[in-house]
């Protein structure tokens, strides 16, 4: 199970936090696979163009978008995403 924390304060909700949830819950290969976890980045989203900000397993992710974060869960899962060849 893949552990993620998505940001929600309001500079991380409004740059696309939410599509990062939905993204994740919409997909029935991902919603098996990872674990959405919700909290604060510390504040880190407030210091630039950082947000949304997620963490992976431990890992802090800036400036994620739904298209980097599906392929980051997709490669930690080690399945391929519908579409995309081996």
């Amino acid at each position: 199970m893949i552990r993620i924390n998505i940001c929600c304060v309001l500079e991380c909700t409004a740059r696309g936090g939410q599509e990062l949830i939905l993204a994740i819950e919409s997909d029935p290969v991902l919603a098996a696979e990872v674990d959405i976890g919700y909290g604060i980045c510390m504040e880190r989203c407030r210091e630039g163009e950082l947000a949304p900000v997620v963490e992976v397993d431990g890992v802090v992710y800036e400036s994620m978008t739904t298209e980097k974060l599906v392929d980051l869960l997709y490669a930690k899962t080690g399945i391929h995403a519908a579409g995309q060849e081996e």
